[in-house]
């Protein structure tokens, strides 16, 4: 499959960055210490702001702080975050000004996981730290389309998990699902196309400011 865009926006857990094994175990020690369902928790923590993920399963509990907790406990987690196959390549790539990336990571763990793992900055960088509303809310992926210079219907987003394609749709924006974090029968399916990683993606430029063509290999 072939796809143009002008501009690709990534989410990073789960596209770039393989964190799966760090996020639940620091989401199951959660569930131990506040008496919550673990099986649950795990089925609604993935691709979300934290603090989002804490008020829908434990209300009673502040939010906020415990979010903040969180992400400062997976950033110190350096043994189990690795790449994406194809993603260093991938992004080394691409010309600066045509990529971005918009996670529910705050601003500390994003930067801090693209620094371990030697990867390119993208030139716009939206974390939860830069929204008033996370995922499934299409304002990072918004920012993201602005911040490069570029309409919604310019963008194509990549994206693992049910709530990231749900952004990308109501952004108006066409997206690529990459299987890395759930089954295929998991994912909704206004995706274009479900791929298993970054390996399966080619991005040619035809110049500096013309169509960016994604070929799908899978």
């Amino acid at each position: 499959m072939r796809l143009s865009c002008q501009a690709i926006l990534f989410d990073m857990d789960g596209v770039i960055v393989d964190s799966t094994i760090c996020v639940e175990e620091s989401w199951r020690r959660f569930a131990n210490r506040h008496s919550i369902d673990e099986a649950y928790l795990l089925s609604v923590c993935h691709g979300r702001p934290a603090h989002l993920t804490i008020a829908q399963v434990a209300p009673h509990l502040d939010e906020v702080e415990l979010g903040r907790q969180l992400c400062a406990e997976q950033a110190r987690d350096d043994d189990n975050v690795v790449l994406v196959p194809g993603a260093k390549e991938l992004l080394r790539s691409l010309p600066q000004s045509r990529w971005a990336v918009n996670t529910s990571a705050t601003e500390y763990l994003a930067h801090k996981r693209f620094a371990d793992l030697s990867l390119p900055k993208p030139s716009v960088f939206i974390t939860a730290d830069d929204v008033s509303a996370g995922k499934p809310s299409p304002e990072g992926y918004l920012k993201a389309a602005q911040g490069l210079g570029y309409e919604a219907s310019d963008c194509i987003v990549f994206e693992d998990s049910p709530v990231g394609l749900a952004a990308a749709e109501a952004a108006r924006m066409r997206a690529v699902a990459v299987k890395t974090t759930f089954e295929i029968e998991q994912l909704p399916q206004s995706a274009q196309a479900y791929i298993a990683d970054l390996t399966k993606v080619k991005v040619e430029a035809a110049k500096e400011q013309g169509e960016l063509t994604i070929e799908l290999l899978e």
